[in-house]
Formats: C-alpha cells, sequence, structure tokens
C-alpha cells in the first residue's frame, strides 16, 4: 500500500498564509519525509511478525529446556530424601528391635 502526501497542496496552503515559494516547498518535503517516514507498510508488519514469532519460539525452546534442567533437578532431590527416610526408618526400626531384645531380657 502507498501512501500520499499531497505536496502541492500543502504549499499552496503556506503561500496562502504569506510564507514564501521557497519556503513553502522545503516545508512541504521535510513534512512529507518526516510523516513518511514513520508509516509502517505491511511489509514492515509482515517481517515484525516473523521477527517476533522466531523470538517468541526461542523463549520458549528455553523456558521449556530449564523446565527439563528443573525436572531433573527435583526428581534427584526427591531420590536423595526417599534415600535418607529410608535409612532413617531403618535406624528406628533397628532401635526398637533393640529396645525389645533388651525388654525381654528384663522380663
Amino acid at each position: 500500500m502507498t501512501y500520499a502526501f499531497d505536496t502541492l497542496k500543502f504549499t499552496q496552503r503556506l503561500e496562502q498564509v504569506g510564507v514564501g515559494r521557497e519556503q513553502a516547498e522545503a516545508h512541504a518535503e521535510l513534512a512529507r519525509d518526516m510523516i513518511l517516514a514513520d508509516v509502517a507498510t505491511k511489509a514492515d508488519l509482515v517481517a515484525l511478525e516473523a521477527a517476533l514469532k522466531t523470538e517468541i519460539r526461542t523463549e520458549i525452546a528455553g523456558v521449556r529446556s530449564e523446565i527439563g534442567t528443573m525436572k531433573k533437578e527435583f526428581e534427584g532431590s526427591l531420590r536423595e530424601l526417599e534415600l535418607r527416610m529410608t535409612v532413617k526408618l531403618g535406624a528406628i526400626i533397628a532401635a526398637a528391635a533393640a529396645a525389645v531384645a533388651a525388654l525381654q531380657k528384663f522380663l
């Protein structure tokens, strides 16, 4: 899509309010250049969309990787906790068995 800026009409309007022809033309060219420089075209938007999609995919891949790492760390911590609980439970059972054996000698 193209955008038109009517420099002739702009120049004529400036001349109507007393601006000289040369100045009016310079103002018209500058206004056209500044206005059209900030207008995004459909191609600009398509390129931006593609860049954003790529960036989002990269971020999602990074987050998935971090989640995978955290999952492995969590599973490792869970196994370590399970082992510690098993050892403690074994110690409690051994202590209880020793207490029962000691009580049997006294009774």
